[in-house]
């Protein structure tokens, strides 16, 4: 991927006419960084329309989830509406607002994937993107398909239906968490991004720990020992983060 110049080197040519001969010769240069039209550094996404395109996406989607929530007959809270526990999440169920939250925690969590990504490859920007894309589908279908067949093997559809449901809720929460620092790194320069790596990393750390920590109650309800719960939860909640992470590192050093 090609690099963003940080700087602007301008040539100072003074001519000397006191030798005919003599050409004129180079005495300074001058660097200087690029600045906005305030004075102010450029942000190195401000000429990205991947990022620019997604974070507006999520924008919409966030706007119209808040109209439609508002539409519900019970007038729920916006807020209270996304931070349902699992066990709660039907109560104001809705389907496009399910699907419009679906969508805002899938774009959110591309948008500052491929944000992050993007300055540790030297790939371009599209071929960056879409193998984001393609490894968040890829894990979302995988990790699907697991827990259907984990709740096949052992005869219990209602432990696979109440997986989902909890991993449903907390990507919602997940999502509109992410969506204030997804907005704000829009605007912020390449030395805040230490700050915003971290709080991403810390949201999604804890959402995964608090995730895992409902379905072992859900496992420990089915009468599951806790040797198994171990197994269950290092297969389908553990493992995939890494694999993911394995999988979008061997692909970005490889192309």
């Amino acid at each position: 991927m090609p690099k963003e110049q940080d700087s602007i080197q301008i040539q100072t040519v003074i001519a000397y006419p006191k030798k005919k001969l003599q050409k004129n010769n180079v005495v300074s240069v001058i660097a200087h960084e690029r600045k906005g039209l305030e004075g102010r550094d450029l942000p190195p996404s401000s000429n990205d329309m991947i990022f620019i395109g997604a974070v507006s996406l999520a924008s919409l989607l966030l706007f119209t989830c808040y109209l439609q929530i508002k539409k519900i007959p019970t007038k729920p809270q916006f807020l209270s509406y996304f931070f349902q526990s699992p066990e709660q999440e039907s109560i104001h169920d809705t389907p496009v607002v399910n699907v419009l939250q679906h969508l805002l925690a899938f774009v959110v969590s591309f948008s500052l994937s491929y944000f992050f990504i993007k300055d540790f490859f030297h790939l371009p920007n599209w071929q960056i993107g879409l193998y984001t894309a393609g490894i968040l589908i890829g894990y979302i279908a995988i990790r699907s398909v697991l827990i259907f067949l984990t709740g096949y093997f052992v005869q219990d559809f209602t432990l696979s239906k109440n997986h989902h449901r909890t991993i449903r809720s907390f990507n919602k929460q997940m999502g509109l968490l992410l969506f204030p620092i997804l907005f704000v790194s829009l605007f912020l320069t390449s030395k805040t991004y230490p700050i915003i790596l971290g709080t991403a990393l810390l949201i999604f750390i804890l959402k995964i720990l608090a995730q895992t920590f409902f379905v072992y109650k859900l496992l420990r309800v089915r009468k599951f020992s806790f040797s198994h719960s171990f197994l269950y939860l290092c297969t389908l909640e553990i493992l995939p983060p890494v694999y993911m992470a394995l999988l979008a590192g061997y692909l970005m050093n490889n192309n």
